[in-house]
Order: structure tokens, then C-alpha cells, then sequence
């Protein structure tokens, strides 16, 4: 619709002065997907989805185009998460105090009560040692072209990439089990995603 109304403005530019054609959240959206995919076109981007598991071979290029909405966005959102991941296993895990972790594990622990949940949840919010390592962990990585080219990928599918942090940290195991029926088709196909994009990008040092 937007296509023809345009090509009509165009033939009968008098006629049609004061229509002002704009794309709809939705569409614009379809089209910063197919932007996305113009841009990581050559990266095996597609490669890695597939082999994770994510989606089919004969779908994943309509998928990242826009054309399977839903289906590319997944796609996207986990190769995100992978990277992500792999940014708090370098940056973020090594370094966490005591203290963290044992909120971290509380908050994990579904038997407990919410008030300490919640309890734990709001002092990771206000830890100042967690806060500078998020802080850190974006500005210490590997200054080259590649790893400019898939940070950038973060940066476009989530401009405030620091409040993700805590929920990847929250979600990090180093345990994941090694059959996928164990654990959601969703976090298995992070991890192995986090595994290939380990080996397929030089995002980190």
C-alpha cells in the first residue's frame, strides 16, 4: 500500500499534496531487517542460525529479509543473546565478587520466597562493582575491523545494550546439559549459537 500511494504522489503530485505517506511500526521494522541482512549478508550469519538449529536452511534468508517476521526476528534476537553471552563469559564472569554471586544464585532459585528474591534482585541493582563492569565491559574488547563489524550488530538490534547485561548474566550456566530435551529449545539454541559464535567472530580479545 505504501509502494502505491507513493507511485501515485509521484504521477499526480498536485492531486495528492497533502497525503503524507510514512510506514507503519510494523513495516519499518520488516525493513530494518532487511537492512540487517544486507549488511551481515556475507558474514555466514545465516550459516550459524542453521547450524544452531534456529531455522531451516531454505528459510533462513526469507526469514532475515523480513519476510518470516517472527521467524527473523528469533534469528536475530538469539545471534544477539550469543554474543552477548560471550561478551559477559570474557568480561563479566571471571571478575564477579562473592557477594554477586550469591544473589545471583538466590534469584535463580525458584523454591525461595519472592521477598528475598526481590531482595537480591535489588541489591544486583545496586551493586557499584557489577555497575562498573558492565560499565567496562563494552570498552574492553578488540579494537579491528571484525570485531567493529559484529558489534556493531549489537548496537543495532539493541542501542541500550547495558540493561540486557544483568539478564544474561542471570541466565549464564556453565552446566548446560548435552541433550537439548533437558533444557527449552530456546536456551539450547543459545548455547550452541554461543558456541559457534565463539569460534566464527573474533568479537574479543
Amino acid at each position: 500500500m505504501y509502494v502505491l500511494i507513493t507511485l501515485l504522489k509521484a504521477e499526480n503530485p498536485k492531486k495528492y499534496s497533502e497525503i503524507v505517506p510514512f510506514l507503519g511500526p510494523f513495516h519499518t521494522q520488516c525493513v530494518m531487517m532487511s537492512v540487517i541482512y544486507k549488511r551481515y549478508k556475507g558474514s555466514e550469519l545465516g550459516d550459524v542460525l542453521v547450524a544452531g538449529g534456529v531455522v531451516a536452511e531454505g528459510s533462513v534468508d526469507q526469514a532475515l529479509k523480513g519476510k518470516h517476521y517472527k521467524r527473523g526476528l528469533r534469528c536475530l534476537r538469539l545471534m544477539y543473546e550469543a554474543l552477548m553471552r560471550q561478551l559477559v563469559k570474557v568480561q563479566i564472569m571471571p571478575d564477579l565478587g562473592s557477594e554477586t554471586k550469591q544473589n545471583l544464585e538466590i534469584l535463580r532459585d525458584a523454591s525461595l520466597s519472592r521477598e528475598c528474591r526481590a531482595a537480591a534482585h535489588e541489591a544486583l541493582e545496586e551493586d557499584a562493582d557489577l555497575k562498573s563492569l558492565i560499565s567496562k565491559m563494552f570498552a574492553h574488547v578488540e579494537q579491528s575491523d571484525m570485531a567493529d563489524y559484529w558489534r556493531d550488530f549489537t548496537v543495532i538490534l539493541q542501542p541500550n545494550r547495558k540493561r540486557d547485561v544483568l539478564c544474561t548474566i542471570l541466565l549464564f550456566d556453565h552446566s548446560l546439559p548435552p541433550k537439548p530435551r533437558e533444557i527449552s529449545p530456546r536456551f539450547w539454541s543459545i548455547s550452541i549459537l554461543y558456541k559457534l559464535a565463539n569460534e566464527r567472530t573474533a568479537l574479543l580479545v
